[in-house]
């Protein structure tokens, strides 16, 4: 059986969504606003399981300010068809992020505006591609709920965190205005780097999915890791990490 590979040069992970937005990587890292990330180069891939390489699925790059705030993202895809996307700050909080592509498929511009209350707390998202607008709400500056609605659609998307016991707590509910609602529940935990060691997804009675997640360290630095399914023998997919002299990812 094939499995997903999926092998990231000069990344570090962070949990600052706030600031980079729905950039993939970007929601589990906390390292990577200390400016010594200038570049990312990203390779998705399929796997024979034995090593050799089936296809190149995309390849990305990620270009970063000297404060490590993301500047650019570059994505190519098999068929040369491209997507970029430009991050504008203020303040040193990201305000907008203006999207391009060529692909049939996605709008060949749109924009994603960020706003912010008198704290500097994440307020509101509205991504003019989805037409969804996201209000985020807190309690004592901690993010308690996200509450999203569409455009012309009676349909509300409502996200809660919060704690069960040790772990951290989703839960994904889906308002359709007829009465009709979905909940989903995920339950997720870290080690004491921050990094995911379990997700659990039920909705409320039954697990829906599980995974489990092995971190490889040299000393503190994080070389790896590795995703399981619940059987804890598939492996979904596996990242690694190469450093240079400078201990730059």
């Amino acid at each position: 059986a094939m499995k997903r590979i999926l092998f990231i040069m000069f990344f570090i992970p962070s949990i600052l969504l706030a600031q980079w937005g729905e950039i993939p990587f970007y929601k589990d890292a906390k390292f990577i606003k200390n400016g010594k990330i200038r570049a990312i180069q990203h390779q998705s891939f399929l796997s024979d399981g034995i090593g050799e390489v089936v296809h190149v699925e995309f390849e990305a790059a990620y270009l970063f300010h000297k404060n490590g705030s993301l500047d650019k993202a570059y994505t190519l895809y098999l068929n040369n068809t491209s997507d970029s996307v430009h991050y504008e700050y203020s303040k040193g909080k990201l305000t907008k992020e203006k999207h391009y592509s060529n692909r049939a498929s996605i709008l060949p511009y749109y924009e994603v505006i960020y706003s912010y209350d008198k704290k500097g707390l994440l307020e509101e998202k509205r991504d003019h591609y989805t037409k969804t607008s996201t209000s985020y709400y807190y309690d004592k500056n901690i993010l308690t709920q996200e509450v999203s609605t569409v455009d012309d659609s009676p349909i509300v998307y409502r996200i809660i965190y919060s704690k069960d016991g040790e772990l951290d707590k989703k839960t994904t509910i889906t308002e359709r205005g007829n009465g009709k609602r979905t909940e989903e529940i995920e339950l997720s935990s870290r080690d004491n780097q921050g990094n995911l060691t379990q997700e659990l997804y039920t909705n409320g009675t039954e697990i829906n999915d599980a995974f489990f997640y092995k971190n490889y360290y040299s000393e503190n630095q994080l070389d790896g890791f590795s995703q399981f399914k619940k059987d804890m023998q598939t492996v979904n997919f596996t990242v690694a990490y190469r450093y240079n002299e400078k201990n730059w990812i």
